[in-house]
């Protein structure tokens, strides 16, 4: 259903399907966003008459999917919140489109997926966000926070890709994961990172190279470590014991404090192995691989196995004579 209205009213009563918001003027969203509800923002070539704009008054949750897009690089698709919050449980999807912004002005508590193909600004002035759910940042996207509020990344919260967040103009804490790439990939963060006691730095390895071979989060701004440093190694990868993995950088004029919590004498154990962690002013570096000892309880039941198999054998060898 396409709209030229001003008014949009969901809710249970409004039955399932997809509404189009096109350009012209703002269309004021009355009501919450059901799971079986679409709204696609599309802006249109032409003048500013035909940005697409969403508005609503007050607090609303999306249970469904909103999609925000642009079929003209000039144009703008933007969602704005007057006050309260918007609370999504479902999907918003910022779509590459032909270029042009895409805005949105609330404060927003994500607990599902926010999906980010192309530039997002979240410009609510002293907007107040919480991710406990998972944000996805594609290559070449930014996801920009501005207003002087603050973004944080949340216990159970997912901060993910191979883009670029932009929160050098928020207060950004992290108490949730990070986790550059969508396998191996280069994450990059412009602004301060501080890591509370619950966040945690996700890793993967499967080469050498960053971006390609393994995760790297690229900070413009000072770290604050804490935290844990989870490592796994992709299938089929096996380190050597003098690679070098640089897992966190940050750029000149900018430092990292402390370690992380898990690295007690600057060592990381995890289920593929152990690393020593080398901490760097302007870097983080994992090295000295060594394959994890096989426990007391393992090399006991290997030895049982062992002896079982032998005592087969000669009963075996007994019987034939």
């Amino acid at each position: 259903m396409q709209l030229n209205v001003s008014d949009l009213t969901l809710g249970p009563a409004a039955g399932g399907g997809t509404f189009e918001v096109r350009g012209g003027s703002a269309t004021d969203l009355v009501g919450d966003v059901q799971n079986s509800h679409v709204i696609s923002l599309i802006a249109e070539p032409g003048s500013s008459s035909t940005n697409a704009n969403l508005r609503a008054a007050n607090s609303f949750s999306n249970a469904g999917m909103i999609l925000m897009t642009s079929n003209d690089p000039a144009r703008t698709a933007t969602l704005a919140l007057s006050s309260g919050t918007l609370t999504n449980t479902g999907t918003i999807h910022v779509q590459s489109g032909a270029g042009g912004t895409r805005t949105l002005s609330a404060d927003l508590n994500n607990q599902d997926q926010l999906i980010v193909d192309h530039n997002l600004n979240m410009n609510k002035s002293s907007g107040a966000h919480t991710n406990t759910g998972r944000i996805d940042i594609a290559a070449a996207a930014v996801l920009s926070v501005t207003g002087a509020g603050s973004l944080d990344n949340a216990p159970g919260g997912i901060i993910r890709g191979v883009g670029t967040l932009d929160s050098d103009l928020t207060t950004f804490t992290n108490n949730g994961q990070i986790a550059p790439g969508f396998s191996a990939g280069i994450l990059t963060i412009e602004g301060d990172v501080p890591f509370g006691s619950s966040g945690s730095l996700e890793i993967e390895i499967g080469g050498v190279a960053a971006g390609t071979g393994h995760d790297q989060l690229q900070v413009v701004g000072d770290v604050t470590l804490d935290g844990n440093l989870d490592v796994s190694l992709l299938p089929g990868f096996m380190p050597m014991p003098l690679d070098m993995f640089t897992v966190l950088t940050v750029d000149l004029g900018h430092t990292i404090t402390g370690p992380f919590a898990n690295t007690p004498g600057n060592h990381l154990i995890f289920p593929g192995g152990e690393f020593d962690v080398l901490y760097n002013a302007q870097s983080v570096v994992l090295t000295n691989f060594v394959v994890p000892e096989p426990s007391c309880g393992f090399l006991l039941v290997c030895g049982m196995a062992i002896a079982a198999a032998a005592g087969r054998t000669m009963r075996g060898k007994l019987r034939a004579r």
